[in-house]
């Protein structure tokens, strides 16, 4: 039996809202901006993971964005194959920014390196310096998290309004976790969320049980998934599952 959805009209207030979250939690992701997190803690917090996508753009610049199965690795400034805590740390970061030629190459096995992929492309695309590059990078991550937790603030506005809104937007804003995370290259934060966003909105604008919704369902909820795995791997893929669970218990 089809469910009627009621859908609210277009509201100035829902326009201000978005803009708003996408505002306040993107500077706060890509500079931390409102100082939520120790500053030296926002600087350094997992670059040991991110020099491993941009080891991955420095292989791609020198043989090619498919080299090493286009997966994320760490590459070494010699011929010796370099373990996690063998590797020289900035190495990583020099071999981009600085143009150094690479030695060895240990891919990182654990994900598909589709984040790392996508930025050796843009970085074959984009005819400015490694240094504007690598912050454009992160400009971009920063945004896409922002965007998508905006999707989620909106959700809660349109189903439990303003006040309810505000209050996740503010928990969101001051979280420390988001805050060091949000535009770090490996983790990919947004794409956590996206099979979940996916469910949020496909059952608050449609919740007929047809055969045609149910294709259609299943469909953008893979494409959410695979998009999510990616990107990040499986890297916390039960906390990913049980996020997309809660819009359909819900």
């Amino acid at each position: 039996m089809p469910v009627t959805i009621r859908k609210p009209p277009h509201s100035t207030t829902g326009v201000a809202l978005g803009i708003l979250s996408l505002v306040f939690l993107f500077f706060g992701f890509y500079s931390n901006t409102w100082r939520v997190a120790e500053p030296t803690w926002f600087k350094n917090n997992q670059r040991e993971c991110e020099r491993l996508v941009l080891g991955k753009i420095a292989k791609s610049r020198q043989d090619g964005i498919f080299s090493a199965g286009g997966l994320l690795g760490l590459v070494s400034p010699d011929e010796k194959p370099r373990l996690w805590f063998d590797s020289p740390f900035e190495f990583g970061y020099e071999a981009y920014l600085k143009g150094h030629s690479i030695g060895a190459y240990t891919p990182y096995l654990s994900q598909v390196g589709g984040q790392g992929m996508f930025f050796a492309f843009l970085d074959t695309i984009v005819p400015l310096s490694p240094s504007i590059k690598l912050t454009l990078f992160h400009i971009l991550t920063a945004l896409l998290t922002a965007l998508i937790l905006t999707l989620v603030v909106l959700w809660f506005y349109h189903e439990f309004g303003l006040l309810v809104a505000m209050s996740v937007l503010a928990s969101m804003v001051f979280s420390q976790w988001l805050v060091v995370f949000g535009r770090n290259l490996f983790w990919s934060l947004w794409a956590f969320y996206v099979p979940m966003v996916v469910i949020m909105y496909l059952l608050r604008h449609d919740r007929t049980f047809t055969k045609q919704h149910a294709i259609r369902f299943t469909s953008l909820v893979l494409t959410g998934f695979f998009l999510k795995v990616l990107f990040t791997g499986y890297e916390y893929i039960t906390t990913t599952v049980l996020m997309m669970v809660v819009p359909l218990i819900f």
